[in-house]
């Protein structure tokens, strides 16, 4: 049986041929590196984990070719039995886990900034708790909080929590100040909300800027940090978090 030696550039490594410490430590490097200038839009990432059928449906009609459901099935059930030889073949750690091993802190602290929203369609979704208690687990005490949305049809706003009709008159106002009307726009690769999502982005925040004092956010007694969703389905959205400050 001939073996065969993962090429070092996808920083894999054989159970056969164990990398040493300072080898590991240069490929853990790289990870970083990719991680941090990665071209590839957290959006799409998502798209390929959790919805790869309709990535490869919207492929194949921008080609011209019918997307056939049984031939999908049978693809991807091929597949599973290769992906699960590769990774009995292969062992790979995952770069957070490869660092704490290493003593390593700035790579797990860079993915544990990070936050999923699930959202169910356009509205406005109270991510509030889940920063505070992120915040909770922070060596900081006071100092500033800056949260980045990072995508482009979807935006971060503080808004009142006490009244759900606010929310639901926000919505109503953007829809209707920017419409979903293909006449409108060139651009409609991913159907009539596209072009309208990355507008009312445009025209919101994409980030947001707090103060922190004893571990609390200052906020006003009715207001609630949310995110606001411009697709009509379904996503995850990423929010990082990075925090300054005095312990």
């Amino acid at each position: 049986m001939t073996t065969v030696v993962p090429s070092r550039k996808y920083y894999f490594y054989h159970k056969g041929y164990p990398l040493s410490a300072e080898e590991q430590a240069k490929d853990l490097a790289k990870v970083v590196a990719q991680y941090s200038k990665r071209k590839v839009s957290n959006e799409l990432q998502l798209t390929c984990d959790e919805n790869p059928r309709k990535l490869f449906q919207v492929f194949l009609e921008s080609k011209g070719r019918t997307f056939n459901v049984d031939y999908y099935k049978m693809l991807t059930k091929s597949l599973e039995d290769i992906i699960t030889r590769i990774k009995k073949y292969y062992d790979r750690p995952r770069p957070a886990e490869l660092a704490k091993s290493m003593g390593i802190d700035f790579l797990s602290d860079n993915l544990d900034s990070e936050i999923n929203i699930k959202t169910k369609g356009q509205g406005l979704y109270d991510f509030t708790e889940k920063t505070l208690n992120w915040v909770a687990k922070q060596k900081i005490t006071d100092g500033i909080l800056n949260i980045n949305v990072l995508h482009t049809s979807a935006s971060l706003v503080i808004q009142e929590n006490a009244d759900p009709d606010v929310l639901h008159d926000l919505k109503k106002f953007f829809n209707n100040l920017v419409p979903m009307d293909d006449k409108l726009y060139k651009h409609k690769t991913e159907g009539k909300d596209d072009m309208p999502a990355h507008i009312k982005s445009a025209l919101t925040n994409n980030q947001l800027t707090l103060s922190l004092k004893k571990k609390k956010l200052i906020l006003g007694t009715w207001q609630g940090l949310y995110l606001f969703e411009h697709r009509l389905e379904q996503h995850t959205r990423i929010l990082s978090h990075h925090l300054i400050g005095d312990e």
